[in-house]
C-alpha cells in the first residue's frame, strides 16, 4: 500500500514501489527500483549512480539528480535545478527553470523549458519548443523551423541555422559565438552580442547596442540600430547607413571608392581610422587619436 518513508531509508536492487509512495527524505536507492504512478521524492534525491524504471507522474523535487541513459514514460512533474544525462522522454515534458542536460537527450514534440536551463553538445528537436529567458545551448543544436529564443539566450562557437528555415532573435541580449551560420537573414533582437567573425547572409536587421567581433565581414549594407559597437576592423558593403552613436575600433579601414553615411549623430572613431575617401559626418562626432582623412570632409556641428 501507500506509505510514507522518512529520510536515510536504503533499499536494495530491484525494489518495487506500488503507487502513491511518498518520500520525505532523500534515500539510497539500489539499481533496478520501480516506481509505480505518483511517486513523490523528495528535493537534491540523487540516482546518478543507477537507471530505474519510473512510471507516469510522478514529482521529483529541485536538484534531483538522474543516471545517464535514464528513460521517461508518460508526462513527469519536474522541480528546478534538475540534471539529465542523455535521457529520453517519450512524451512531452515541462521542466523548471536552471535544468541541466548534459549530452544529446531525446526529446520528443513540443516541450517547455525554464528560465537559464543549459543543453549539451549535439542536441535536435524535432519540434519548434517553448524556451525561457538565458537557455545556454553549449554546442551546435539542430533547431526545428519557426523556433523562437527567449532573451540572453546563449548560443555555442560553430553554430549552424539551415538555411530556409525561420528563428526568432528578436529576444533581448542574445549571445552568438564565434563562427556562427545563419543561413539566412536575420532579424537580431536590441544588446546582440556576436563574439568573433558570423557568417551572415544578405541583408540583416539589428537591434540596438549591438555588439560585433573583430575580422567581421558584410556581404550587402545591413540595418544597424543606435549604438551599435564594432570591436575591430570589420568590412562593410558600400552604401552601408550607421545609427546614431555607432562606436568603431581603432584601425577601422573604410574601402577608396565605397560609399558610407555617417550622417547620424554621436559616432565614436578609434585611432587610427582610415576613411579612403572625403566624408561627410554627423554632429557630435569622436574622432580618438589621429585619423585619416581623404581630401575635402564636411563635419556637423560639436564634432571633437
Amino acid at each position: 500500500g501507500n506509505q510514507f518513508f522518512t529520510e536515510g531509508q536504503v533499499f536494495g536492487t530491484g525494489t518495487k514501489f506500488t503507487e502513491g509512495q511518498t518520500f520525505t527524505g532523500t534515500q539510497t536507492f539500489g539499481a533496478n527500483q520501480q516506481f509505480k504512478t505518483g511517486t513523490q521524492f523528495a528535493v537534491n534525491q540523487n540516482f546518478s549512480n543507477n537507471v530505474q524504471t519510473f512510471g507516469a507522474n510522478q514529482q521529483f523535487g529541485a536538484g534531483t539528480l538522474f543516471a545517464a541513459g535514464q528513460a521517461f514514460a508518460g508526462v513527469q512533474t519536474f522541480g528546478t535545478g534538475v540534471d539529465f544525462n542523455s535521457a529520453t522522454f517519450d512524451a512531452a515534458q515541462s521542466f523548471g527553470t536552471g535544468a541541466n542536460f548534459t549530452g544529446a537527450q531525446t526529446f520528443v514534440g513540443a516541450n517547455t523549458f525554464g528560465d537559464n536551463v543549459k543543453f549539451g553538445a549535439g542536441q535536435t528537436f524535432s519540434a519548434a519548443q517553448t524556451f525561457g529567458a538565458g537557455a545556454n545551448f553549449t554546442g551546435n543544436t539542430d533547431f526545428a523551423t519557426g523556433q523562437a529564443f527567449g532573451a540572453s539566450t546563449h548560443f555555442a562557437d560553430g553554430q549552424q541555422f539551415q538555411n530556409g528555415e525561420t528563428y526568432d532573435f528578436s529576444g533581448s541580449s542574445m549571445g552568438f559565438g564565434a563562427g556562427t551560420n545563419f543561413g539566412d537573414a536575420r532579424t537580431f533582437g536590441a544588446g546582440a552580442n556576436f563574439t568573433g567573425a558570423q557568417t551572415f547572409v544578405g541583408a540583416n536587421t539589428f537591434g540596438d547596442n549591438v555588439k560585433f567581433g573583430d575580422g567581421q565581414t558584410f556581404s550587402a549594407a545591413q540595418t544597424f540600430g543606435a549604438g551599435a559597437n564594432f570591436t575591430g576592423n570589420t568590412d562593410f558593403a558600400t552604401g552601408q547607413a550607421f545609427g546614431a552613436s555607432t562606436h568603431f575600433a581603432d584601425g577601422q579601414q573604410f574601402q577608396n571608392g565605397e560609399t558610407y553615411d555617417f550622417s547620424g549623430s554621436s559616432m565614436g572613431f578609434g585611432a587610427g581610422t582610415n576613411f579612403g575617401d572625403a566624408r561627410t559626418f554627423g554632429a557630435g562626432a569622436n574622432f580618438t587619436g589621429a585619423q585619416t582623412f581623404v581630401g575635402a570632409n564636411t563635419f556637423g556641428d560639436n564634432v571633437k
